[in-house]
């Protein structure tokens, strides 16, 4: 009786640690045997630990997930559906002990959680099945008929399979018969529509406006890359990330691998996130083509420290980090101190806030603080109201309306949100689009950057607002890029409009290495110092002819000091390219070259 009343009382103790209850989700039903739908019984310890500071335990096992468990909170799309909608829970966390979740519905999200803090989600495995897109090889293009046929792997859906959402697919995956890869935005379009040839052979019918960017209204079927013999993999539309945060604070993320998904990870006014040890890669011995869609977005004035280390992204069809906030445009200016903001989000402001105001024709405006605000919700679209009241007026304020749209209108960024300071640190990141640091202060450091084609590793710049503004902003400035490893891809920053540029930039101590490329691409920038770097020149020559390794089109204070260029080919134009600059606009010293041969400078 004593021994049985000691281990009571020590499972007990192991319960209550440190104040927090353990719900085990093998004692609200699950049996993570793999086939068994699990979904309802988690589901259950989730509700019965909230209100609690609690730990959620799985045990070793394969969860399935069948269905949508909970409908979405009030007001929100039903589109948006997740396995597990988690609100108001406080000092909680998700221990898998290296549990596996499968997910059967393609068009959901797993975790969802709103208005909570402390949270940290540990040890998990995520995958899909069926897999949310479809892939396989293309057998036959017609650029007059603007269609492509496409022959449908073994062992995955057909686009009948899944239903309408393909038509409405949000991106698209090219690999080259030669094996170049081509992501993001440069390889991304939707489909008007689909049928079946004969067999697993299905067509797709592209034309004008099925760019993902609307504003590309070429036929997709113009992109070199796109071609007889080369692979192909088209996402499903989805609202669903594998997490998503919405107005939570101090999130920690560790240990986590997704092996397919929308999104990895989604923050949205919300502040603190770590992400630590994951894994987003495609599933080891799979012939899957990619892993996911997107990395992680941190966007919508969340608030840092924002940190991303010990991780590794790979084979992301996007961005793998992408860390912004969101453009609001100004409704109307009572006075050069008193501006109004409608939108359907909360939380966008707080007093003591920086703003930085920018118009798309001529740059930025001016910065402010908000001395003080008020917020309230209308019946009219977008329902809530932001009245902001300035420390210091800002003149000359164009709001938007009916006569001025958006591409003239004047719009606010939240510099106090914007995920600053980014911290990324020591992961992996190869096959994937770009890092985002839309920010007002990041650190990317001994990082490896690997793809097999020239592609874009760490992208500074602004979106210009088009007919449908996202506004991810706002410029990158005061950004450290050091001790990295660049594999075949660049570094690029570019501003839009004269007057609000990429600046106070430090890149150093990096080595740059893999393919016969420009490694640093600057359009208008300014306060840039590109310092201590190695370059490393692959033989053979470059695929797009002659090139140099820095480029610079306009900007000043530029530095460019101590590079090192080891090897050489016969495309290397120059060193460094510079257009339209100044003779006063950079400075350049200590350039050793293993080629005496090749220019350091080429001024056009």
């Amino acid at each position: 009786m004593m021994i049985s009343l000691r281990i009571l009382v020590l499972v007990l103790a192991a319960s209550f640690a440190c104040g927090q209850m353990t719900f085990s989700v093998r004692d609200y039903g699950a049996k993570g045997n793999g086939k068994t739908d699990d979904g309802p019984s988690i589901a259950k310890a989730f509700d019965a630990a909230r209100g609690n500071t609690s730990v959620i335990a799985f045990e070793k096992g394969v969860y399935r997930i069948a269905e949508t468990l909970s409908p979405p909170p009030r007001g929100r799309s039903p589109l948006q559906r997740f396995s597990f909608f988690l609100s108001g829970m406080t000092n909680c966390t998700v221990r898998g002990n290296g549990a596996k979740l499968v997910v059967t519905d393609p068009q959901m999200g797993v975790f969802r959680f709103e208005d909570c803090s402390n949270v940290t989600v540990k040890d998990l495995v995520i995958d899909y099945d069926p897999l949310p897109y479809t892939q396989g090889t293309i057998v036959d293009i017609s650029k007059e008929q603007a269609t492509f046929d496409l022959e449908v792997d073994d062992g995955y859906r057909t686009p009948d399979e899944l239903t309408n959402s393909l038509s409405k697919g949000t991106g698209s995956v090219i690999i080259h018969p030669d094996g170049r890869f081509v992501g993001g935005q440069i390889g991304r379009f939707r489909c008007r529509a689909w049928s079946n040839i004969s067999g697993r052979v299905w067509r797709g019918y592209l034309g004008a406006g099925t760019w993902w960017n609307a504003n590309q209204v070429d036929n997709p079927l113009n992109n070199p890359l796109l071609a007889k013999g080369g692979r192909f993999w088209y996402m499903a539309a989805s609202w669903g990330s594998i997490f998503e945060f919405r107005q939570c604070s101090d999130v920690t993320v560790q240990s986590v691998t997704a092996y397919a998904g929308h999104f990895f990870l989604g923050m949205t006014r919300g502040a603190r996130l770590t992400v630590r040890d994951c894994t987003v890669d495609r599933l080891p011995g799979s012939t899957r083509l990619i892993s996911t869609f997107d990395g992680m977005h941190v966007a919508s004035q969340t608030r840092g420290p924002i940190t991303v280390e010990n991780s590794r992204f790979d084979w992301i069809q996007d961005d793998p980090i992408n860390c912004h906030s969101d453009g609001q445009f100004i409704a109307d200016a009572v006075d050069e101190r008193t501006l109004i903001v409608r939108s359907q989000y909360s939380n966008l402001f707080q007093r003591g806030d920086t703003i930085e105001i920018v118009n798309a024709g001529v740059g930025k405006k001016g910065t402010a603080t908000v001395g003080d605000l008020r917020f309230e919700q209308t019946n009219r679209w977008p329902p809530l109201i932001y009245t902001l009241h300035l420390e210091r007026g800002v003149s000359g304020i164009i709001a938007q309306s009916k006569e001025t749209n958006v591409s003239k209108a004047d719009f606010i960024y939240n510099l106090s949100a914007c995920g600053s300071p980014l911290i990324v640190r020591s992961n992996y990141i190869a096959h994937s689009f770009r890092t985002l640091p839309h920010t007002e202060g990041a650190v990317i450091e001994w990082n490896t950057y690997v793809s097999n084609q020239s592609s874009y590793a760490v992208t500074m710049h602004t979106d210009k607002p088009q007919a449908y503004p996202v506004l991810e902003g706002p410029q990158s400035r005061n950004i450290v890029i050091r001790n990295n490893t660049f594999i075949g891809s660049m570094i690029a920053l570019a501003s839009w409009t004269e007057g609000y540029d990429v600046h106070d930039i430090i890149v150093t101590n990096n080595v740059f290495s893999g393919s016969a490329q420009t490694v640093f691409r600057c359009s208008r920038g300014k306060y840039l110092l590109f310092a201590d770097n190695r370059i490393v020149v692959p033989s053979g020559g470059a695929a797009g002819g002659p090139y140099s390794f820095l480029t610079f089109n306009g900007g000043s204070v530029v530095v460019v000091s101590n590079v090192t260029v080891k090897g050489s080919n016969a495309s290397l134009a120059s060193v460094i390219r510079l257009t339209n600059m100044g003779d006063t606009d950079i400075v350049i010293n200590g350039i050793r070259l293993d080629d005496a041969s090749v220019p350091v400078i080429e001024n056009r």
